[in-house]
């Protein structure tokens, strides 16, 4: 297989969003090196491909960088040959690593970082959903060419710092051109699958030992447990959009009218979430600080999922779990979450509670017909 270093985004919802991609470059022949966050490392445990922690500096991300290239390098003598990095992220800092690192890169031209990527690819010229637009950056690594590289490919970066870059095309102070942006080549492929994300048995026994403290698993006569249904809440949404709050404000009613019928659990992150979870929520079981692969296996094993525009929520569709997603202000069309079993509410400038609940409890009905 040939070795990909591959840079992931930087928030869990596209990270998962980014797992249809990734796991076509896998069966297209590629070895994934991934680099991202700290937490990209437990999250992507099932999935076999190694995790390489970001640094924070300029100099140590290069020098991560250097020595992946360096080491890939004795399992494939054409490492250098071809396209051989793949950026996810749309900053300029990601590409100027990859660049200072001497990597050919692949990804999308913006805020004036085409002079970095071996082959800059043009923005989509209609709106994509996130999966969709990631898949298509990678088309380039999909062509059919044995070196990953078209006809158009730029030669690779040279050693020496470009000058700063005009519009496509035009010559810049030093006489050199900029790398015009371009479309990625045809290629085939098949149609785009859900986000899946397997999970590890250390992560299923985890989740497991978290519930029967919870209370919520029955031992049964052949020896195997039994998880009793449960819902999960995720009513943390943070930042906002166009001025208006990412968090659904029905979220304390659903779980006051929930918790009659079965146990809620809401899984914060530590310090203000935590403080939240256990004051807006009194009557939900809080567990704070779980490690996100063991958060995946708890949303997995739940009868429901409720979630706003936010990463758990991607997350519980990946692992196949019944999540109902409940929008307000965000471009559903764009950055909704993907998978089997999801139900997508999503009125303006908010949903009702009770419309929420109805869908809960078919999504709980259809968990205890198993």
């Amino acid at each position: 297989m040939r070795p990909l270093i591959v840079r992931l985004p930087n928030w869990v919802g596209d990270v998962v969003m980014s797992l249809p991609t990734l796991w076509h470059l896998h069966h297209h022949g590629y070895a994934l090196q991934l680099v991202g966050k700290r937490w990209a490392v437990p999250l992507l445990a099932g999935c076999g491909w190694p995790v390489h922690t970001l640094p924070g500096t300029l100099r140590e991300r290069v020098h991560l960088l250097r020595g992946l290239a360096r080491d890939v390098r004795t399992l494939d003598a054409d490492f250098d040959k071809r396209l051989n990095t793949l950026l996810l992220t749309n900053s300029f800092s990601s590409a100027l690593d990859a660049w200072l690192a001497g990597l050919n890169t692949v990804g999308y031209r913006q805020d004036g970082r085409g002079w970095f990527l071996t082959h800059p690819v043009a923005q989509p010229t209609q709106p994509l959903h996130e999966s969709q637009r990631f898949w298509n950056v990678a088309g380039p690594l999909t062509s059919g060419r044995p070196d990953g590289l078209d006809a158009r490919t730029a030669a690779p970066p040279s050693s020496a710092m470009p000058s700063a870059p005009a519009a496509d095309g035009r010559p810049t102070p030093n006489g050199s051109a900029a790398p015009a942006a371009r479309q990625a080549p045809a290629f085939q492929a098949p149609p785009m699958d859900w986000p899946t994300l397997p999970l590890t048995d250390d992560a299923r026994a985890a989740a497991l030992k978290l519930l029967r403290q919870q209370g919520l698993v029955q031992d049964t006569d052949n020896g195997q447990p039994h998880i009793l249904p449960y819902a999960c809440l995720v009513p943390f949404a943070t930042g906002t959009l166009k001025g208006a709050s990412k968090a659904w404000p029905g979220f304390p009613t659903l779980c006051r009218q929930l918790v009659p019928e079965l146990p809620v659990l809401l899984m914060p992150g530590p310090g203000p979430e935590t403080i939240q979870a256990r004051t807006d929520y009194p009557d939900a079981q809080t567990l704070a600080g779980v490690p996100l692969d063991v958060y995946a296996a708890l949303l997995a094993h739940s009868a429901v999922v409720v979630a706003n525009d936010t990463g758990p929520g991607h997350l519980a569709a990946a692992v196949g779990a019944r999540l109902v997603s409940v929008l307000g202000p965000t471009d559903a069309s764009r950055y909704r979450a993907l998978g089997p079993h999801v139900t997508l509410i999503q009125h303006h400038p908010w949903p009702e509670v009770d419309t929420v609940l109805q869908q809960v409890h078919q999504a709980i009905a259809a968990a205890r017909q198993g």
